[in-house]
């Protein structure tokens, strides 16, 4: 079920990435993206906003830890390649999160933009996370979702 879910949104944020110029959300969807941001992410209607920590983002279920967030950020190197940001991107998850596995980085499609795929878990305390994280570069920025 967190797969399907996960999935949707994902699709959820092609379609709007795709289509950035559109204001209205699709049927049973909000807007939850920060004002500026170079993406638009729609959520459905019964997840939670979560916005405050200035991530862009909403919740289903704290209990179940089902979340999505995006954000963007202009690399300090513009060269930098998208495979270059996944690699780093892992690099410093393996160091800063404790019992951290990857599946390692899979090349994917957003928005009709190559992206990257990386899934992997960490231990935070006595819980145990399991991510998936898409980053595009787009105009110049990594967008990660």
């Amino acid at each position: 079920m967190k797969r399907i879910i996960a999935f949707a949104l994902v699709l959820i944020f092609c379609l709007s990435f795709a289509s950035c110029s559109k204001d209205d959300a699709p049927e049973g969807m909000y807007l939850v993206s920060l004002e500026g941001e170079p993406f638009k992410l729609y959520v459905p209607q019964v997840w939670k906003d979560n916005r405050s920590s200035g991530i862009s983002g909403a919740y289903f279920s704290m209990m179940d830890k089902i979340t999505v967030s995006a954000r963007s950020y202009a690399p300090s190197d513009s060269s930098e390649s998208l495979d270059a940001y996944a690699v780093r991107c892992k690099s410093e998850y393996a160091k800063t999160l404790d019992e951290f596995m990857s599946e390692g980085i899979k090349s994917t499609v957003i928005g009709g933009e190559n992206a990257k795929e990386l899934v992997f878990a960490f231990e935070e305390g006595t819980t145990d996370f399991t991510c998936r994280q898409i980053i595009v570069k787009y105009s110049g920025e990594f967008i990660v979702l």
